[in-house]
Order: C-alpha cells, then sequence, then structure tokens
C-alpha cells in the first residue's frame, strides 16, 4: 500500500502568518509597528480588504526513491491562493543573501496596507538551476504514523522544502477576480538586485513537481 501523510503548512499568509496593525504612516501606504499585533485579514477592517487566502493543496504523485543513499518520499504540491486579492512581499536587501519582506494587502478602494510580517528572502540554491530569490520558510511538511481511526500518532520526518519562489505559474481557478494572465513572474535570479517582488495572484499557483 503506499505511504499516508498528513501534510501541515507551518505558515499560510493571511491565515497564519503574524501580520501586524498599521499605525503609521509611509509612502507606499500604511507600515505596522509591532511584529505581533492583531491580523487585519481578520480584524475588525478585514472588509475594507482584498486578503489574499494562500493555501497548500493535497499532495499529488506520492512515490518513494532512492536519493543518496536514503529512502525518500516524493510529492508534487501547489501552493495556490485562493482570497480575494494577491499575495505580494516585497523584500529589501538586509544582507548578502537575504532580504526583509514587507506584504502588500490591496484595499477595496485601490490602496495598500503594508504590512511587517517577519518573512524573509533568500537567495537559494537550487541543483542544476543556479540561485534564486525565495521566500524563506514558507511552509513545511511533515510526515506522521497514524493511529488505526486516522489521527496522527508520531512525527517521523519533516521535509526539505520549506523555501518557495511565489508566482503565477498555473492558472488553477479562473474566476471574474482572477487576472487572465501571469501578473508575478518567476523568482529573480539576479545576485545584484537590492529589491524584489514576489506574489501569487487570485486562481493562480506555484506548482513544484514530485521530481523536486
Amino acid at each position: 500500500m503506499p505511504p499516508r501523510i498528513a501534510l501541515a503548512p507551518l505558515i499560510v499568509l493571511a491565515a497564519s502568518l503574524p501580520l501586524s496593525a498599521a499605525l503609521t504612516g509611509s509612502a507606499g501606504g500604511r507600515v505596522s509597528a509591532a511584529p505581533d499585533a492583531p491580523n487585519p485579514c481578520t480584524g475588525v477592517h478585514a472588509a475594507r480588504l482584498r486578503c489574499p487566502d494562500l493555501q497548500m493543496g493535497t499532495p499529488a504523485h506520492l512515490t518513494l526513491d532512492h536519493y543518496e543513499g536514503r529512502t525518500v518520499l516524493r510529492a508534487a504540491n501547489n501552493l495556490k491562493n485562493r482570497g480575494e486579492g494577491p499575495v505580494m512581499l516585497r523584500g529589501r536587501r538586509n544582507g548578502s543573501r537575504t532580504m526583509t519582506a514587507r506584504q502588500h494587502i490591496y484595499r477595496h478602494d485601490g490602496s495598500r496596507l503594508i504590512e511587517r510580517t517577519g518573512a524573509r528572502l533568500f537567495f537559494k540554491y537550487v541543483e542544476g538551476q543556479g540561485h534564486y530569490w525565495k521566500w524563506a520558510d514558507a511552509a513545511r511538511f511533515e510526515l506522521w504514523s497514524l493511529q488505526p481511526d486516522g489521527t496522527r500518532k508520531a512525527l517521523v520526518r519533516t521535509g526539505p522544502k520549506v523555501h518557495y519562489c511565489l508566482r503565477d505559474l498555473k492558472h488553477t481557478k479562473p474566476s471574474k477576480r482572477s487576472p487572465r494572465g501571469r501578473v508575478f513572474p518567476g523568482c529573480s535570479k539576479d545576485a545584484g538586485k537590492r529589491e524584489v517582488t514576489l506574489g501569487t495572484s487570485v486562481g493562480w499557483s506555484d506548482v513544484y513537481p514530485a521530481t523536486y
């Protein structure tokens, strides 16, 4: 029988990623002051915002493989936005391979709320492809053993896939709110970049095949 797994996303923007209440003004919008302030997408002013809903799809194409002397479980994963607005992170350089990032959330009037989330971008090396600017620790996969009734028993392994581009790769759920064409391209490979923008539009997904 194929192995059974339980998927546990570690961070989901606008659902589980800590966001802060906006307190001070800036050129592009309002910026929060404290990292532990309430999530604006679940607060009293949420109705004014076009919040994203970043979800991890059910793992697909599960196969056992051998890699570097170990048995590994491979699975395709699909980071999808099913909210009312895009998920958007704008990073600014703060180290040789790192950036701090703020989340931009559109309001219904077209303006933006800019939030400090604690998100970080990292210039991640991908074997055979080179380096990309990716969102660090965006999600985590956990492999659990299960009780006979299907509830979790014990954590067996934690997966290595934790860095994500955020991009419009596949149009997985077209709708009136979803742009027909890509708005957010693939991650930048430019080591000299001082600022980058990562994002996924409504109805689009950042998909990774099981071979990754």
